[in-house]
């Protein structure tokens, strides 16, 4: 690691990230501290700064991989990346503010200068859907931010109506979708415990897809399956984090229901019993089951 140069060390981080691969904290770290060396002995040497395609490259493997690179190289990112924003692929551009929101770190400064860009016909047009979608989802977050910030980044509405309308698409899909055998497997147990729940239902503002829900109590029960989670361990991928973030912006409560301790239950007993105790409710009375 220690001789090992930047670009090589991205290169590695992609391949993880693409497996979908988590190599475990400590090498995550490690990378990022190394990079974080390299790109401050480039700045007071007066090198030059880091290519915006390997800045997108590093911060979407961080991502995916759910690891929130340490506040100093965040820091180091973006200052060199807002100068380059008029020269990144905008579909990257866009992915990379969602990364900088999933990892809590998306500042005004970069958010505007980005903006200024995007925002231009010629580019909105070639953001591919997906990253609209993702844009969305960080300006989501950034409008239902309690500190107040939003009033800080420019929201221009052509293009905000725009992300919302891919991201709009993606939520329709989903609800459209067959559900899962271990989402219907959960309902069905729900319903053995006497709790009404909702399938397959957009939230009633429009924004959320909810595949199984308690509307009344606004829980979200999100029944996650092994695409949800790295494939070597039990660590979520960022897209799952920001699921859950987004849920929470909104005001739904996630509980969150994993694969791998639903498949653990060997008998309906089990199954409720965890239900109940993720839901706060009773144990059943004895004599009434």
């Amino acid at each position: 690691m220690a001789t090992a140069g930047t670009q090589a060390l991205v290169d590695l981080l992609q391949v993880y990230a693409r497996l979908r691969f988590h190599p475990g904290v400590n090498l995550l770290h490690s990378a990022a501290q190394h990079i974080s060396n390299n790109m401050t002995a480039a700045a007071a040497g007066g090198g030059s700064r880091m290519a915006a395609a390997t800045i997108t490259a590093l911060l979407q493997s961080y991502a995916a991989l759910a690891y929130a690179p340490p506040k100093a190289l965040l820091m180091l990112l973006r200052q060199q990346l807002q100068p380059q924003v008029s020269d990144v692929d905008p579909s990257q551009l866009t992915s990379s503010l969602w990364c900088f929101s999933l990892f809590k770190d998306l500042t005004p400064e970069l958010w505007n200068a980005a903006m200024g860009v995007l925002s231009q016909p010629q580019v909105t047009a070639a953001i591919q859907p997906a990253a609209l979608a993702q844009l969305y989802q960080a300006y989501l977050l950034l409008s239902k931010s309690p500190d107040g910030s939003a009033g800080l980044h420019s929201i221009p509405p052509q293009l905000v109506l725009t992300a919302w309308q891919a991201f709009r698409a993606t939520q329709e899909a989903a609800v459209q979708a067959p559900l899962p055998e271990l989402t219907q497997d959960v309902a069905q147990c729900l319903a053995s415990v006497g709790v009404a729940y909702a399938l397959n239902m957009i939230s009633e503002d429009g924004l959320l897809a909810l595949s199984l829900a308690l509307p009344d109590r606004r829980v979200a029960i999100e029944v996650f399956d092994a695409s949800a989670f790295c494939i070597n361990q039990q660590q979520p991928l960022g897209e799952t984090v920001m699921r859950i973030q987004l849920l929470q912006a909104c005001g739904w409560q996630p509980v969150t229901v994993p694969y791998y301790e639903w498949m653990m239950l060997a008998n309906d007993g089990l199954k409720q019993g965890y239900l109940r105790n993720m839901l706060g409710l009773p144990a059943p009375v004895a004599g009434l089951m």
